[in-house]
């Protein structure tokens, strides 16, 4: 990292990745292997003692060792971003923004998928052990070359969740949570079978324990 001022860092980072999957080596099995390198600038900051952050942006190169036109899987560039805000209004109260994209292989279809995520979380110190957390987010997803039948065929996805959680410190070494989330997906593709309609919604329920040594 590079100070560029009393409180922001600079840097530039550069990443390669062999992407190799010894699944698909099976006859007739799809080749999803590439190599990727990711560039990217940023910056970390702490504007004042309330607030802090990061911001990055960059491009990914994605070079397939084979190419399939027809299922999205063909050398490309995309760019992609990570975005961070830490705003503390008390001592008791942190409000959490967050943002990025990401591409990732979809191994379902054998394509790339592209995802956009947009989040938001609330979390109050209600006394020294105790504390909950509010969140919501917001998962927008592209998938390249999506095939249903043989056929290609467009699928975008928008992914709504929301959250809370509790979390107490029961002992030094022990936390106790719990956490109820609901999570909606709309997706372009709303067909009659469990292959081509992926509209869902859940709730889920979860109570956690961790212990530190």
């Amino acid at each position: 990292m590079y100070r560029v001022g009393p409180a922001t860092r600079a840097f530039a980072e550069v990443k390669f990745a062999d992407n190799t999957y010894t699944d698909t080596q099976a006859a007739g099995a799809p080749n999803l292997d590439s190599n990727d390198i990711r560039y990217a600038v940023g910056a970390q900051w702490e504007a004042t003692a309330k607030t802090t952050g990061r911001a990055s942006l960059g491009t990914q190169e994605r070079d397939y060792d084979v190419q399939d036109i027809a299922l999205g899987r063909t050398d490309s560039s995309e760019t992609f971003w990570d975005v961070g805000v830490t705003w503390q209004p008390t001592v008791i109260d942190s409000i959490d923004l967050n943002l990025n994209s990401d591409i990732a292989d979809d191994f379902f279809n054998s394509g790339e998928r592209l995802t956009r995520s947009y989040g938001i979380g609330w979390e109050r110190q209600w006394v020294e052990r105790f504390s909950t957390t509010v969140a919501y987010r917001l998962r927008k997803e592209d998938y390249q070359g999506y095939t249903v039948g043989g056929t290609t065929a467009p699928r975008d996805d928008e992914n709504n969740a929301y959250y809370l959680r509790s979390s107490y410190q029961m002992r030094r070494w022990l936390n106790l949570g719990a956490e109820v989330s609901y999570e909606d997906n709309n997706s372009s593709l709303s067909g009659s079978t469990a292959l081509t309609n992926f509209n869902y919604s859940r709730t889920t329920f979860l109570l956690t324990s961790t212990v530190t040594f």
